[in-house]
This record gives structure tokens, sequence and C-alpha cells, in this order.
């Protein structure tokens, strides 16, 4: 069911054309080059097909969920060391036990026997489909379409057929969209030159979280992330469109603030937490720097969004469930804990991770019992860790032998 989201559009427009225009001029902290150009492997010629292979894999393997700099920098890797991974045209790209060292870099949630060769499989297949319907060259994707001259309406047809891909999402397609834009393709201009104008921004879980942040959304029904991806996309591609805004700054722009700047931010302490935002952060002005409060484990396991938004929550006590981190000051840090809780994941038996599971639950249970259940919201004090840490050594142990 589709959300019904209220948007800010007038702010939208003000603060991401201010967005854009820093990271076109590349003002801090938008001087670096994003992953996909900076770890372009040597190697290859620019613009040429081999250049497509690679952002058509290393789009792909951003499904992983992993840190988007450590996946373009092992799709480098590849483009040197395994060509055949990402290469249509090879020979071993025909041999599905070539893929099988794929395996890290299945998402955490498929890591388990049932699906433990699917997203290998789904590479596999990707990799048949551009050899059968596109000539093995991802380009092909783009420049066999048939357009509209409506970037609005080719935007969702665009997506449509990066979308018959395995393993390609919505979020996905957009990002590989965006990456195909900003090459300069010596080939069929006119038409590349059109391709760009169409609005393609990636949704993932740090920039919906953003978006809460800066005050874009006022209104909504439903935060399960499944289904607000889609209208924050299209809201923000809309206004780029509407407005003459660079959409691929603005992605890029957005996914540096999000996946890197507020990634690395302080946790646990408020007062360096905002000295850290006003140094780092081009957005400090307008970001709340608070989420939503309504966040709960059980709600988190079905794919709530502020579920995956709480590592920005933080409260006193249920009468005070949000803290305005702009009014704390220096002298008055306030007593604030990490409303947070990981979610259980499957690692497909590595013991020495579950055993360090088995010591966060446990020590989350000490918590509970020293302090009361009112007082826990899923922070768990590290030197409560260290207590059980000698309790479980036999577990660890037992696992390890159970694993080998």
């Amino acid at each position: 069911m589709p959300a019904n989201l209220g948007f800010d559009r007038d702010l939208i427009a003000k603060d991401i054309r201010r967005l854009a225009s820093m990271y076109l001029n590349r003002q801090p902290p938008f001087n670096h080059l994003p992953p996909e150009q900076f770890h372009f492997p040597e190697q290859l010629a620019y613009g040429s097909l081999e250049h497509a292979l690679f952002l058509g894999f290393a789009g792909w393997l951003q499904r992983n969920g992993m840190d988007g700099e450590m996946l373009a920098k092992y799709a480098s890797h590849l483009a040197t060391e395994c060509p055949w991974v990402f290469d249509p045209r090879h020979p071993k790209s025909q041999d599905r036990s070539e893929f099988t060292f794929l395996y890290q870099f299945i998402p955490y949630s498929s890591r388990d026997k049932e699906n433990l060769y699917k997203p290998i499989t789904m590479w596999f297949d990707a990799l048949q489909i551009i050899r059968e319907r596109y000539a093995g060259d991802w380009r092909h994707i783009f420049l066999t379409l048939d357009y509209s001259a409506d970037p609005i309406v080719d935007r969702k047809k665009l997506i449509g057929r990066l979308d018959d891909l395995p393993g390609v999402g919505p979020k996905i397609a957009q990002l590989i969209i965006q990456w195909f834009q900003e090459v300069n393709w010596s080939d069929d201009l006119e038409r590349w030159h059109y391709i760009r104008t169409i609005p393609a921004i990636a949704v993932d879980l740090w920039l919906m979280r953003l978006v809460y942040q800066f005050g874009y959304i006022t209104s909504w029904d439903t935060d399960i992330h499944t289904a607000i991806s889609g209208p924050i996309s299209d809201t923000l591609c809309q206004i780029c469109y509407e407005e003459g805004i660079e959409h691929h700054a603005v992605g890029q722009a957005l996914w540096r603030i999000g996946a890197v700047i507020c990634r690395r931010r302080p946790r646990n302490d408020a007062v360096k937490f905002r000295r850290y935002c006003k140094a780092y952060c081009p957005a400090f002005e307008v970001c709340q720097r608070v989420v939503p409060a309504n966040y709960s484990l059980e709600r988190r396991l079905t794919g709530s969004a502020s579920g995956r938004l709480a590592s920005m929550q933080w409260g006193r006590s249920e009468s005070h469930p949000a803290v305005d981190l702009a009014d704390l000051t220096d002298s008055d840090p306030g007593f604030l804990v990490k409303d947070f809780v990981p979610k259980p994941r499957n690692f497909g038996g590595h013991a020495i991770v579950k055993a360090r599971a088995i010591r966060r639950q446990e020590a989350r249970d000490t918590q509970i019992e020293l302090l009361g259940a009112e007082y826990f919201n899923g922070y768990v004090d590290p030197s409560l860790v260290e207590l059980v840490l000698d309790e479980t050594s036999e577990t660890t142990s037992a696992l390890a032998e159970e694993a080998t």
C-alpha cells in the first residue's frame, strides 16, 4: 500500500538547491570524488565498454548494504584480478561456479542455507540478460529504450527496465542511472544529452533518515521503509526537474551527508555530537537531529523505517521521549541513552559472531535486572558486556568446535 506523505516542497527546493550548488563547486565537505569515480580502475579506458561493465557491477554490489566506499574499491580490484565477474562476453562468465566467492557480498539477511547461493545466481542471471538482450553492454539499456521526451515518464520506463535484472530494485536502478549519467560517453551524444535530463535519486535508509531530520516530511501515515522510499524519491526527482536542479548533485550530496558524515558522528555524548555536526555537516542549520520517537524493536523487525532511523533518537525518560540536541549547551549535556537495538542477524555459522550476539543479549538482560525495564532503552553499557564475557567463554569454545 503506497504511503501518504506530506512534504514541505518549498523547504526541499531551497535546501537541495544549496546542497547541489555546494557539490558542483566542490565546496567542503563535497571536495572528494564519489567512490565509483575515485576507485575507477586505471587500466580501463574512460567511456569504454569496460567502463560501463564496471559501473554496472559496482552498482549491483551496492544492494549488499555494506559500506559503499569498500564495495567500489573491491569492484575496482576485481576489474584487474577477475574481469569475467562483470564481463558477460568472457567465457568464464557462463560458468556459475566461478562466482561462488561473491558469497562474502551476500546481504546479511540472506545468509542462511536456503538463500546461500541465491544472490550469486541473481548476478549470474543478470549477466545472461545483459548478454542476450543488450549485446553484453549496459549502455544499450539506456540507448535502446523508446523515450517519450518527458523525463518524468521516461524515468519510470528506465527504472522498470533496470528493475527486470535480478537483484536490482528501484534504489539500485536509480543509482546505476545516476552513475551512467555522470560519464561523458562518446557515442550517440544527442541521446545521452537527453538521458542526463532524466531525474534519478537513489533513496536508501540513510537518506530516509535525513528527510525526517531536515524537516522535509511534515506528515505520514506509515514509516515502513519499503512504502516510503518510492514517494520520497519521486518527490525529490519531481522538484529537481521542475526547479532545474542537478539531480545527480543532490543525490551525491545527500549520500555523503548521510552515509559518510552522519555515520561517523559521536554516539553517546550530546556535546561532542553537536560540535561534530556543526563542524562537518553542511545541513547543520536545518537539521533537527531528532527523528520521531516512535521506535520499538518489534516495529523495527517488521520493516519500520523509524526503527532503522532510531540511531538519532535520544530520550531522558518516558515523560521526555525526545531531546532537541540544538537546545543543549556544553554545561548541560543531559542524561542521554541511545534508543537503538541491533537487529538479530544470521551470519551463516560464524562462531565468534554468534558468541558476541549471545554476550550482547545477556548484557541487555543484566542491565534490565540492575536498572529496571523502565530505564532500559536498548543501550548496553560496555562494562556489562565485559562482565558477561568471562561467563560466556565456554559458550564461545563450544560454538567454535561446532562450526569446525
